[in-house]
């Protein structure tokens, strides 16, 4: 379904990232272009030609800083093939960007938008995946983690692992699980018996690009 095409759009005209410490009517000069080839280099692209032109789309979209616009062109609808995973490389790409562009000091401007479609996207997604069997759970270390959460139960159901996102304050009471974020391993559940380790989601998106 993915090919290792890792082309990043950089020949485009952009304005400068939100920095957190300007307020919001000030652009501080920063390498936007550089901060999204960083996050999505080795994020495989779709096989098919037009879900891999939305990818592509979408990281122009998030070059110019418009994470309102790659939330849109998420929601768009396609004629592509890929059923539950067509979109996956395009989740994978944006949580990445807006981690390092975080870790970085900026600021997404839309990126709250673009999150929130990828969260609901995902779960209607993963709703449509086949339930029987034993769930490896991924369980989000913080409140800041929950979309990542859930791509990576689908990144997970991808790679053949049956798993889904746990939505709840508490550990899960039944199964194995997973602690997904830079913050998991100060989680007091990693020492249960049942926890099975701690993941960043770098981490997760390395296995998708190991197995393309």
């Amino acid at each position: 379904m993915y090919t290792d095409q890792t082309t990043v759009l950089l020949d485009l005209t952009i304005p400068t990232p939100f920095n957190v410490s300007h307020p919001p009517d000030d652009r501080a000069a920063a390498p936007w272009t550089s901060l999204v080839d960083h996050a999505v280099g080795s994020v495989p692209a779709p096989l098919d030609p037009i879900e891999n032109r939305r990818y592509h789309l979408l990281l122009g979209d998030l070059v110019r800083g418009d994470g309102d616009a790659a939330a849109d062109r998420l929601d768009a609808p396609s004629d592509g093939f890929g059923g539950a995973y067509a979109l996956l490389s395009c989740f994978v790409a944006s949580i990445q960007t807006n981690d390092f562009i975080k870790a970085s000091g900026y600021v997404l401007p839309g990126g709250d938008h673009l999150l929130r479609s990828i969260r609901h996207q995902s779960r209607d997604e993963l709703a449509r995946l086949p339930s029987q069997g034993t769930v490896e759970w991924i369980v989000p270390a913080a409140q800041v983690d929950l979309t990542a959460a859930h791509v990576a139960a689908l990144v997970f159901n991808w790679l053949g692992m049956l798993s889904r996102p746990w939505l709840w304050d508490s550990i899960p009471d039944h199964g194995r699980f997973i602690i997904l974020g830079l913050t998991a391993r100060q989680n007091p559940a990693v020492e249960n018996h049942r926890c099975e380790g701690c993941l960043t989601f770098t981490q997760v998106a390395m296995r998708l690009t190991h197995q393309c």
